[in-house]
This record gives C-alpha cells, sequence and structure tokens, in this order.
C-alpha cells in the first residue's frame, strides 16, 4: 500500500514538474510581448485581451471539469507576475 502512494506521488512531483517549465516557457513568451509592446509604445495591460484569456480559461476549465474559480485564481496570479516583467521592461 505505501509503495502505491509512493509511485502516485511520483506521477505529482513529474507533473509539478512539467508544470514549473511549463510557466517558465509562458514567462518567456511573456517577456517578448513585452519586448514587442514597449518597442510598439503598447501598454502592459490590455483590459479586454485579459478577460478573454480569462473567460477562455474558465471555459477550459468547467469543460476538463476543473473548478473555474482554481484555474481563475491561478491565472490571476500568472497575469500578475507577466505584468510585473512586462513592465520592468
Amino acid at each position: 500500500m505505501k509503495k502505491d502512494l509512493q509511485e502516485l506521488r511520483k506521477v505529482i512531483d513529474t507533473l509539478d514538474a512539467q508544470i514549473i517549465e511549463l510557466l517558465a516557457k509562458r514567462m518567456q513568451a511573456v517577456k517578448l510581448v513585452g519586448e514587442y509592446k514597449a518597442a510598439q509604445n503598447i501598454q502592459p495591460l490590455d483590459k479586454n485581451r485579459w478577460q478573454e484569456v480569462l473567460d477562455s480559461k474558465r471555459e477550459q476549465a468547467k469543460a476538463l471539469g476543473l473548478s473555474e474559480k482554481l484555474v481563475e485564481d491561478i491565472y490571476e496570479r500568472i497575469h500578475q507576475e507577466a505584468l510585473r516583467i512586462e513592465k520592468e521592461l
């Protein structure tokens, strides 16, 4: 029984590592977007685009049986970090 739990936890650990890697890649993409925006004199926050992203993520969460609130909270934090990165450029 304990070995089964260890194996299940390894699966979670692997998935967590993949999530972190994807977050790093996402933030690299955010930096590129921020550099483009800075070069074009575009403000970091596009409220309409942000609302579209948030709505899309809520719909995706619902379709996958995930808590919409959980996904919204996660994306709010990701968005805050993305804005921080863009503003520092």
